[in-house]
């Protein structure tokens, strides 16, 4: 416990390098440790956090082998494709997010992956491929936020293709549907 609070203040404090030098002193030392598994992720996010992605991918890649069932594997999926965003690999980080929705599509961290999905192809203007996948994301996360933002960015697209009735049938359907949601509040901004 005090190795992960020690690792934790490195990390907070922008000393990456100290944090991940600590997670990998103790794998070595301590390779039977429940603990394991939380350090070889941590040391992912320490290399995500420091910017350095590559090194994320590649410890993301080792932890999904040495840790194929782990509850954790989603999120490592998901930093490993928002890893390769940050390299402008964007159809390398759909892959992997298509990945993560195919092999855990019950996840949070597949709905997240969904939607950076969703937004690379509104970045390349492929807004009937994001409309596409946002409708997915209502389907398979309905009542979440994640269905709240789906909704609210297919409402948008449709006013980007001056498909203005459709859009405001949207934003009144997320008004009503989530009136607490930020979302929901946008939503009735948009349509005042």
């Amino acid at each position: 416990e005090a190795l992960k609070s020690m690792q934790y203040c490195y990390s907070a404090l922008g000393k990456e390098d100290e944090a991940i030098a600590i997670a990998e002193q103790y794998i070595q030392s301590n390779p039977n440790s429940p603990y394991i598994e939380e350090f070889a992720f941590k040391k992912g996010e320490m290399f995500y956090s420091g910017k350095k992605y590559k090194d994320a991918i590649t410890e993301y890649e080792k932890f999904l082998s040495e840790h194929p069932t782990s509850t954790r594997d989603p999120e490592a999926l998901f930093w490993m494709g928002k890893s390769y965003q940050n390299l402008n690999e964007k159809d390398k980080a759909i892959e992997v997010f298509n990945d993560l929705f195919k092999k855990y599509p019950k996840s949070e961290s597949a709905a997240q992956g969904l939607l950076e999905i969703a937004q690379i192809l509104e970045e390349r203007t492929y807004l009937q491929s994001a409309d596409s996948v946002y409708l997915i994301i209502s389907k398979n996360y309905d009542s979440t936020e994640y269905d709240a933002q789906a909704i609210f960015q297919r409402a948008s697209i449709s006013a980007q293709i001056n498909d203005t009735a459709r859009s405001i049938d949207l934003y009144k359907y997320v008004a009503q549907k989530y009136p607490t949601s930020l979302y929901g509040l946008n939503a009735r901004y948009r349509i005042a």
